[in-house]
């Protein structure tokens, strides 16, 4: 009568060892899923401020050359020479002090994505590392399942 319930006391503690290492093995695929996702999107968001910081510098620029035609306007329609002295130099400065402001809306914008990137490295380690934790909760599982299989068989062997 003890051995039935000893041989299903066996294969509970195995199956119980199986349930729970599998468990845990889908527990770490799904960390290592989310911590892609999660990178993915960071990548993403990454050349997105790369591009609007493109963007931003290309607005820049065309109001400059804007500007700088609203400049020689003004400076014809007074009947000064606009390709020589104060008139250019102005110009020039406009130019200048635009293609500064553009250099530094770029360089701001991949010091962002470079932020986001780093962010996107962070997140796919830990999913890695949360998921080789899971595999080693699951082997831990099937190992304490099988093990306590084989104690149960070996103390009942003994009475």
């Amino acid at each position: 009568m003890a051995l039935p319930l000893i041989g299903l006391a066996i294969g509970g503690s195995i199956l119980s060892g199986i349930l729970g290492g599998n468990a845990n093995k889908k527990a770490a695929r799904e960390a290592k899923e989310a911590g892609e996702i999660n990178a993915k999107i960071a990548e993403m968001q990454a050349q997105d401020a790369i591009d609007i910081g493109d963007f931003q510098a290309n607005v820049l620029r065309r109001k400059t050359l804007g500007l700088i035609g609203e400049q020689r306007v003004a400076g014809a329609a007074q009947g000064v020479d606009i390709s020589t002295g104060s008139p250019a130099l102005l110009q020039g400065e406009s130019r200048t002090l635009s293609e500064l402001d553009e250099i530094m809306i770029r360089a701001n914008a991949r010091r962002a994505a470079l932020g986001l990137k780093t962010q996107a490295a962070a997140y796919r380690k830990g999913g890695t590392a949360q998921a080789a934790s899971y595999n080693a909760a699951a082997t831990q599982s099937y190992l304490s399942g099988g093990l306590n299989a084989v104690q149960m068989g070996f103390s009942m062997r003994g009475n």
